[in-house]
């Protein structure tokens, strides 16, 4: 039974069944008005229960009272330097778990569905690369920032038909989108720097320690493609190992849910999750800033959400949860009059009338700390005692991320791969590469390839014979190893 906003030590508070906790919270409210008060009593009360946590947390000061090392809590946030090692390719199984991963870096757009093409294959190509090569970060970091290390690992699939360079406008488009993610991923420690790891998917199924997602103003846009992706992992295999009774619960806090990019696995979380007795909470400003996001499906969202905690709004908030928390019948008796002869008579009658059962103006008006709860026709109004919050934590150890160098600018994308480090090979070199291939190959060496080139031609000349052998090297190759040119 949990007891809303009710410190330790108090036996006063609003009692909340342990069915209605996993039936999920939407927490509503502009700034200052107490929406962190209302989580922090809701983090205490998963503590004291022996639960853990996810926690998004936009401003550090959830990190710097909660977290615990002893615990064995994780900042997963690549700025700060007690973040773990974490790889990419220890969460996927199989192709259709990378489509699963990748999509919550490239998430859908409800509300732009001409970028919906864009998102789908930037998700499908990098789901095929994170399943068939299994790079880490840094790994799939810089390969996102060189197009040739993406051509030669899809070549032969249907992806290579996607990137075809015939379509620039629409190979730069996919490119672009997928790159979203190259510098967050690039950012993440290396494994040789020692730290412990982490899998996620591990993670749900141990559930040790809680994990923290931090960010604040100046790192918020860098760290949302992976922090957005981490959660929306989270909560898709804490639905996929289903409900296990004699295990922890895992609470999800979603402070400032607008700040993050869309969940994919949002809507399934709030209509699916609650058969695993994991509660998610909501904390969010207004509707409006989630529309952004989900399109129609934001008020599904926030409607899954059994349990209400509205604090005074702005703008048009209040009255979207007017006309969500919908009408109250009220069975009205009316009184009238009549004269007859000098007598009086008087009558009494019953007619139903129908008002909104909490008005906007009501919950735009409510004053700091003062809440209206709502579930399930329960509305309820009080007040909420302030608790000052204790620090035992330092938010933030910066953690030095090492500078990529940029590409030589002789490089151009797709050339710096294969430039790099090497020299142009000599004809004898070429020859007897050759030989060995056409050996291989079962073919007679083309007398092209026998003689030696002109040595009194010039340097374009001598260029060009070159070139031409390397071609007709990399066909004689394909045909040696059943199509693939190494």
């Amino acid at each position: 039974m949990f007891s809303l906003l009710r410190r330790h030590d108090s036996v006063h508070g609003i009692q909340i069944s342990r069915k209605s906790e996993s039936q999920h919270f939407l927490v509503c409210g502009a700034t200052g008005t107490g929406k962190t008060t209302a989580l922090r009593d809701m983090m205490y009360y998963a503590k004291s229960c022996g639960d853990v946590c996810v926690v998004h947390d936009p401003k550090r000061e959830f990190l710097a009272e909660f977290y615990d090392e002893q615990r064995g809590d994780v900042i997963m946030d690549p700025t700060d330097d007690r973040c773990p090692y974490w790889s990419i390719s220890d969460e996927v199984t199989d192709l259709a778990d990378a489509i699963s991963t990748t999509r919550g870096i490239y998430p859908s757009h409800p509300n732009n569905p001409h970028a919906q093409f864009w998102d789908d294959s930037a998700c499908e190509i990098s789901a095929h690369l994170v399943c068939e090569y299994r790079p880490n970060c840094e790994e799939y970091g810089l390969w996102l920032r060189d197009e040739s290390e993406i051509d030669k690992r899809i070549k032969g699939t249907e992806h290579a038909q996607t990137l075809t360079k015939n379509s620039p406008n629409m190979r730069a488009g996919i490119l672009a989108t997928m790159n979203k993610a190259g510098r967050p991923l690039r950012m993440m420690p290396t494994l040789k720097e020692g730290r412990k790891k982490i899998v996620l998917r591990e993670w749900v199924k141990e559930r040790k320690g809680w994990i923290f997602l931090p960010n604040k103003q100046d790192t918020r846009e860098a760290l949302r493609p992976l922090q957005s992706m981490w959660l929306d992992m989270l909560m898709l295999r804490t639905m996929s190992f289903g409900r296990q009774p004699k295990m922890k619960r895992i609470w999800f806090f979603l402070d400032e849910l607008a700040s993050l990019n869309t969940l994919p696995q949002l809507h399934s979380g709030m209509t699916e999750m609650r058969f695993t007795g994991s509660p998610i909470v909501l904390g969010i400003q207004n509707i409006a800033s989630l529309e952004e996001l989900y399109g129609k499906l934001a008020e599904t969202i926030c409607s899954q959400a059994t349990t209400w905690l509205l604090l005074a709004t702005s703008g048009k908030a209040g009255g979207d949860f007017e006309r969500m928390i919908g009408d109250q019948e009220i069975m009205r008796m009316e009184e009238s009059y009549s004269y007859d002869g000098g007598r009086t008579r008087r009558t009494f009658s019953f007619r139903e009338t129908r008002k909104p059962a909490v008005l906007g103006s009501e919950i735009a008006g409510l004053v700091d700390l003062q809440a209206t709860l709502v579930q399930r026709g329960k509305i309820v109004r009080f007040d909420m005692p302030f608790t000052p919050q204790v620090f035992h934590n330092n938010p933030h150890i910066p953690r030095e991320i090492p500078r990529l160098e940029p590409l030589r600018p002789t490089e151009t994308a797709g050339e710096a791969n294969t430039t790099q480090g090497t020299e142009e090979p000599t004809f004898p070199e070429l020859q007897k590469t050759l030989e060995a291939l056409a050996k291989a190959a079962g073919v007679p060496l083309p007398a092209v390839f026998q003689a030696e080139p002109n040595p009194e031609a010039s340097q374009p000349e001598e260029a060009h014979h070159l070139a031409s052998v390397q071609r007709d090297l990399e066909a004689l190759a394909a045909t040696a190893v059943g199509g693939d040119v190494a």
